[in-house]
């Protein structure tokens, strides 16, 4: 719940890919990677995330990512459809 509240956050505020500016397939992308955060703030249950929320769901941390520039920046090939 809160991961696609944060998601689309991100979404409405950028409105577009802040690499290339497409409209398409828009995705959210956490500048800082969740499993770093969660891995450096010890958490291990549901209620420390909830405790590092402010932390884990920053908007600051988030960026609106196209899903080519998306799959780019985590440096995987995009499959064909």
């Amino acid at each position: 719940t809160e991961n696609r509240r944060w998601m689309d956050a991100v979404k409405a505020r950028d409105g577009q890919c802040v690499r290339c500016g497409s409209a398409n397939d828009l995705e959210s992308h956490h500048k800082r990677g969740l499993a770093e955060l969660v891995f450096e703030l010890g958490i291990t249950s549901r209620e420390d995330a909830r405790s590092h929320a402010a932390v884990l769901w920053d908007l600051e941390n988030g960026e609106t990512l196209c899903r080519p520039c998306h799959y780019a920046e985590h440096g995987r090939v995009l499959p064909c459809d």
